[in-house]
């Protein structure tokens, strides 16, 4: 069930939405979680590696 979900959403979308979700903690930092996401997207289009690695959590 956890690696089929992150075989879906390739691991970022789930980061993406638990920071999301705790924006009232991180509200002046939202516009660097955009980053990360953009930035976690394209580390795992162009490294497989990177999937194994989220996949060990």
């Amino acid at each position: 069930m956890k690696n089929q979900f992150l075989k879906e959403y390739k691991g970022t979308s789930f980061i993406f939405l638990y920071y999301i979700l705790n924006k009232h903690v991180m509200k002046e930092n939202l516009i660097y979680i955009f980053f990360f996401h953009t930035f976690l997207v394209a580390i795992i289009k162009n490294l497989s590696l990177f999937t194994v690695y989220m996949n060990s959590f």
